[in-house]
């Protein structure tokens, strides 16, 4: 791997670390306004720092592709009215393992989606940047693989053992196809947003009807 190639996943972690520490000791899921104007903030910053990126992406891709998000975005609301109006909510699970798809509150259903639009468009800057140091779609994936594993280990200080493993493995697992989408999928970078928000869905349901 090629010295930018470095520079750029060092630099990367660091904008990471400069935008989500902040946000994980100050704002969190109890001030959902806060949070979607933070992310909404840095979202815009990211995409103006990166317009060459995102122009090119926005320019590919037909209006009516868009509209795929607006069917995730009701599928997302549709979720969250099924758990708070059928489901008994798993208190025990909400107190010992606090996170957005096991509390189904109201930063799930404002906050969360800004959240993954700005995961996502970080995601498509590392992956877009690596792709013009020639770096193979492997390696990418093996690297974003390994940030997303990492990353998701964090849940340990706030979630048990097991709860906290299967977010792990399921969001490392699901690292590995987004460099894929993003670069070689037409219109990929917005099927690996509703694939993320669809992800965060299904584990609402699972957990709210299994425990």
């Amino acid at each position: 791997m090629s010295k930018n190639a470095l520079k750029i996943i060092l630099l990367w972690l660091a904008a990471e670390a400069f935008i989500w520490i902040p946000y994980r000791n100050f704002i969190s899921y109890d001030k959902v306004l806060v949070a979607v104007v933070y992310f909404l903030i840095y979202s815009s910053i990211t995409i103006f720092l990166f317009k060459d990126v995102f122009k090119k992406l926005i320019t590919d891709t037909k209006a009516n592709k868009y509209l795929l998000i607006v069917g995730s975005l009701i599928f997302h609301g549709l979720v969250y009215w099924f758990c708070n109006t059928y489901l008994s909510a798993p208190l025990e699970l909400m107190k010992n393992s606090p996170a957005s798809y096991t509390l189904v509150n109201n930063y799930f259903l404002f906050g969360k989606p800004f959240d993954i639009l700005l995961q996502q468009l970080m995601l498509v800057v590392l992956v877009k940047k690596l792709e013009e140091e020639n770096i193979s779609l492997k390696n990418i994936a093996l690297v974003v693989t390994v940030i997303f594993g990492i990353a998701h280990l964090e849940a340990l200080r706030r979630m048990e053992l097991v709860y906290a493993l299967i977010l792990t493995s399921a969001a490392t697992l699901m690292a590995l196809i987004i460099p894929r989408l993003i670069l070689k999928i037409k219109d990929g970078f917005i099927h690996s947003f509703m694939i993320h928000l669809a992800f965060v869905d299904v584990a609402a349901l699972l957990f709210w009807i299994i425990f």
